[in-house]
Parts: structure tokens; C-alpha cells; sequence
């Protein structure tokens, strides 16, 4: 006879309370779904009105009215700036506190870090005079550099956690065989770190693509606008347009989650690699 295996209670619960967890996530980006593929005079009747009626359109519209082509392009010029800066002066920097114990790098180290805990808005004001009187405000480099600033902290700890995990042994032998700190750093320390480069794309990217805020309030020319702040085409003084709103933010989704799927093999394994040691 087979024994049936017995399901306790607290696993039971347990399972119902993640089932209910993830339908209460996954709705709203059916109903966006649904909305993005619906008509506007229908979709005030009810919101299954797409049976009757699909819309495929709207993203074509939502494309070219919303001018969603140039706000792509501005925002992943954006994210290419920021990530390729953020990423080489992250690690460089990783590689310092690492490879010198003086306090005083040590306590470079600390400074940088402790902007984790200073809010974008409560220096936002400070911060956009200084763009300004350098000449970067309503720009896209003026932009980038702001996220720079913002995203070096959290990536600066992720280098330096794996960093210190890297055994000195390998230096070492490229040191006896000729090898510069630099030239060990690029030929060896570097390569190493795919994973927490990847990791720091997924999340430099996730974090620009999504934010609205800094747009607001660097960017004041429908030129330099990037896609999250370009939404706003949609938002009319007394209307909203709900359907080509939500075909634009279909289309927005797309690429950081096509991102997601071809390195997701790297992001875990990224951010615990990076947080063992710090």
C-alpha cells in the first residue's frame, strides 16, 4: 500500500496566504493589460468590453502620439551613461578599499555609503542649482549624473563585498608574473565580477527606467524627457486617457523585463555574493 503523504495545517495556510499574495500582484498588471486593449467609450460600460471590441491600435497610437520612440531612446541613453560610469568608478573604487587598509580610504568608504540614508528629495534642491550652474539642467548627461550619484553607494558595497571574497592569492601570482595593480584588476579582478555587473544593470536600470521624480524636476523640454516622465502625455487637464496610458506602459515594462529574463541567472547569486562581506 502507498502512504498518503499528510498536509499540516500551517503549510496549508501558508500556501493560501502566498496564492492570495500573488493574485493581489499579478491583477493590476491584467487589468493594465486589458485596458491597454479596450476602447475608451466602452470601457466606461464595462471592463471586459475588449471581448467585443480589441483595440490593438492603441499601442500604435500610444507610440506615436505619445512620441514613446523618443522617450525610449532618451531614457537608454540615460541608463547606458549611468550604468557603464556607475559600474567602472564603482569597482575601481571597491578595488582601493580593498587592495589599501589605510583609514583614511576606510573612511572614504563610509562617507560614500552613508548616502544610502539621504532621501534624492531632501537634496534635490542643492543638486539642481548646482546643475544649473554648470550648465547640465534640462539635459540627458545632466540627468545621468544625478543617478550616478544616487546609484554609487549601493554599488560600491556589492563590489566590495565580492571583492573581499576574491582570494589575494590570485593578485599575487599576477603580480609575480608581471602584472600591475591595474593591469590585475582589469585582466583578473574585474572579469570576475559578471555577476555583480549584472546584478547592478538589472537594478541601475530598473531604478532610472521607473523613476519619475529627478525627471520632474531636472528635465522642462519635451525633447529631454525620458519614458516613465513622458507618461504624463497622456494626463490631460480634466481627462485621463486610460487605454493608450496603459498600452504605454505595456510597452514601457517590455524591455526591463525581457533584461530580467537574460540575466536573472546572475542577479541572485550577484546580491548575495556582494553582501557576505562588506
Amino acid at each position: 500500500m502507498t502512504s498518503v503523504k499528510k498536509t499540516s495545517l500551517p503549510s496549508v495556510l501558508t500556501m493560501v496566504f502566498l496564492s492570495l499574495v500573488a493574485v493581489i500582484l499579478i491583477l493590476p498588471m491584467i487589468v493594465i493589460l486589458i485596458v491597454s486593449v479596450s476602447d475608451n467609450l466602452e470601457l466606461s460600460k464595462s471592463l471586459f468590453s475588449f471581448l467585443y471590441k480589441l483595440r490593438l491600435d492603441n499601442y500604435v497610437d500610444a507610440f506615436t502620439r505619445g512620441r514613446v520612440a523618443l522617450y525610449f531612446m532618451n531614457t537608454v541613453i540615460v541608463v547606458i551613461i549611468t550604468v557603464v560610469v556607475t559600474i567602472i568608478s564603482a569597482s575601481l573604487c571597491a578595488y582601493g578599499i580593498r587592495r589599501f587598509k589605510f583609514k583614511e580610504v576606510q573612511a572614504v568608504y563610509y562617507i560614500v555609503i552613508s548616502g544610502l540614508f539621504v532621501p534624492i528629495q531632501a537634496v534635490i534642491l542643492p543638486i539642481f542649482r548646482l546643475l544649473k550652474s554648470i550648465g547640465l539642467i534640462n539635459t540627458l548627461p545632466g540627468l545621468a549624473l544625478i543617478y550616478i550619484g544616487v546609484n554609487i553607494p549601493l554599488s560600491m558595497i556589492l563590489f566590495t563585498g565580492f571583492y573581499k571574497s576574491i582570494p589575494i592569492e590570485l593578485e599575487e601570482a599576477a603580480t609575480i608574473d608581471g602584472c600591475s595593480p591595474m593591469g590585475a584588476y582589469w585582466r583578473i579582478i574585474f572579469p570576475l565580477s559578471k555577476t555583480i555587473i549584472s546584478t547592478l544593470i538589472i537594478l541601475v536600470g530598473l531604478n532610472i527606467w521607473k523613476d519619475f521624480f529627478i525627471p520632474l524636476v531636472v528635465i522642462t523640454t519635451p525633447q529631454n524627457k525620458t519614458l516613465a516622465f513622458g507618461l504624463l502625455a497622456f494626463v490631460n487637464e480634466f481627462t485621463l486617457d486610460w487605454t493608450h496610458l496603459c498600452a504605454a506602459m505595456v510597452m514601457q515594462s517590455i524591455p526591463i523585463i525581457v533584461l530580467f529574463l537574460f540575466l536573472q541567472k546572475y542577479f541572485v547569486s550577484g546580491v548575495v555574493s556582494g553582501a557576505i562581506k562588506g
